[in-house]
C-alpha cells in the first residue's frame, strides 16, 4: 500500500469506499495535521478538539460517505473542501456549547469547565459567549450571501474554501498550500470575494 502522502485525493476517496478503515486512516494521515490545526485555532480546550475531530469524522463517513462522495475534485482541493467541513463542526459544536452555558446559567449551576470550552473562537482574546454568538451571527450573515453567490456563479467552491480557511485564522502561505494556489492568488481571490459579498451585504449595513 503507498504511503498516504503518495496517493492523489481521488486515490484516496476510492480506498475509501472500497477498504472504509484503511482508507480513513489513509485519509486522516494525510490531511488531518490540518484539520486538528484548524480546530485548535478556534481556541477550545483539548479535549474538546478531539470531541470536534471525532464528530467531523463521524460527518465523513455518515450515510455511506455522503460527503466525501460529493467532494468534486475539478472545483476543489480535499484539503480545502475538509476545511469547509472543519469549521462547520466548529460553528455547530460552540452553539451546542453555548446553549449548554446558558441552561446552566438559568438554572443556577455552576460553570466549571463548560464556560471555558466556548471563550476564545479565533483570536487570541477572550470573549464572553454572548459576543461569541453574536461574532457567530455576523458570520452567519456573510456565509449566506456566500452561499447566495456560489448558487449564482459568481464565485466556486474554492473561493469558499480560501474565504473559510482565512476565517480559520491560516495564513495566506498555509491557504495557498491548501488550495493549490499561490499565497497571491489566494489574496487576490479573497479580495474579489470581499467585493462580491460586499454588494450583497450592503442592504442589511454589515461590513466586511
Amino acid at each position: 500500500m503507498p504511503h498516504p502522502s503518495a496517493q492523489s485525493d481521488t486515490e484516496l476517496i476510492a480506498q475509501i469506499l472500497s477498504s472504509p478503515d484503511e482508507g480513513m486512516k489513509a485519509l486522516f494521515a494525510k490531511h488531518g495535521p490540518l484539520v486538528r490545526a484548524l480546530i485548535r485555532r478556534h481556541g477550545f480546550l483539548p479535549e474538546d478538539c478531539e470531541e470536534i475531530f471525532q464528530e467531523l469524522s463521524l460527518r465523513l463517513v455518515k450515510d455511506d460517505f455522503k460527503l466525501l462522495r460529493d467532494w468534486d475534485p475539478a472545483k476543489c482541493p480535499l484539503k480545502g473542501y475538509l476545511a469547509v467541513v472543519a469549521e462547520s463542526a466548529c460553528v455547530s459544536f460552540f452553539r451546542s456549547a453555548f446553549h449548554r452555558y446558558t441552561q446552566r446559567k438559568r438554572d443556577g449551576a455552576e460553570f466549571e469547565g463548560d464556560a471555558s470550552s466556548i471563550l476564545s473562537l479565533s483570536d487570541s482574546r477572550a470573549r464572553s459567549p454572548l459576543e461569541h454568538l453574536m461574532r457567530l451571527h455576523d458570520l452567519g450573515r456573510v456565509r449566506h450571501h456566500l452561499e447566495a453567490s456560489l448558487s449564482a456563479g459568481k464565485v466556486n467552491d474554492q473561493d469558499r474554501a480560501i474565504f473559510e480557511l482565512r476565517v480559520g485564522g491560516l495564513s495566506w502561505e498555509e491557504i495557498g498550500e491548501s488550495v493549490g494556489v499561490s499565497p497571491q492568488v489566494a489574496r487576490n481571490r479573497m479580495q474579489r470575494l470581499k467585493g462580491v459579498l460586499r454588494q450583497g451585504l450592503h442592504r442589511d449595513g454589515s461590513v466586511i
